[in-house]
C-alpha cells in the first residue's frame, strides 16, 4: 500500500500483486488501495494457480520449488507438496521443517534457474507465470512482446 501510493504520486501506472492469503485479502479489502487502484490494477496470485487455498507467489512454481528446496536446501518436502496440492508450499515447508526462509528459497531458485532454464519449469508453472506476466501487462498497459 505505501509503494503504491508513493509510486502513483509520481504519475506511474502501478499495479499491486497481492498474494491470496489473509494478509492479502485485508490489504485487497483497503478502501484507500482501491481508491488509488481500479480493480483491473489489483492482481491476486490465486487468479494464476488453479488449486491452492490461500495461494502465495511461490505456488506458481510449487513443483520446481519442492524440487529446490531440496536438492539445495535441505528441506524435503516433495511428497507432502504433491499429496496437499491445495495447501501453500510455504506453508508446507515451514510445518516439516525448522529455518524455512522465502529469502533462502528465492535465493536457490534463482540459482536453480540460472542453471536449467526456463525449459526446466513444468507446464503448469509455464501456464500460471505467463497468465500472470500477461494480467501484469495489460493491467500496466503493456504490449505484448
Amino acid at each position: 500500500m505505501y509503494y503504491s501510493t508513493i509510486l502513483t504520486s509520481q504519475n506511474l501506472t502501478v499495479a499491486a500483486l497481492l498474494d491470496s492469503d489473509a494478509a492479502g485479502d485485508r490489504a485487497a479489502q483497503q478502501e484507500a488501495l482501491w481508491q488509488l487502484l481500479t480493480t483491473k490494477r489489483i492482481l491476486r496470485t490465486g487468479d494464476h494457480v488453479s488449486g491452492v487455498q490461500r495461494a502465495e507467489i511461490e505456488d506458481l512454481f510449487r513443483a520446481s520449488l519442492g524440487v529446490v528446496s531440496r536438492d539445495e536446501c535441505g528441506w524435503d518436502s516433495v511428497s507432502t507438496i504433491s499429496k496437499q496440492s491445495q495447501r501453500p508450499i510455504m506453508e508446507i515447508l515451514a510445518d516439516e521443517h525448522t529455518g524455512v526462509s522465502k529469502w533462502k528459497l528465492a535465493r536457490a531458485f534463482v540459482r536453480w534457474l540460472a542453471l536449467n532454464g526456463v525449459d526446466a519449469l513444468t507446464e503448469g508453472e509455464h501456464r500460471a507465470w505467463t497468465s500472470l506476466v500477461a494480467a501484469a501487462n495489460k493491467a500496466l498497459n503493456v504490449e505484448p512482446l
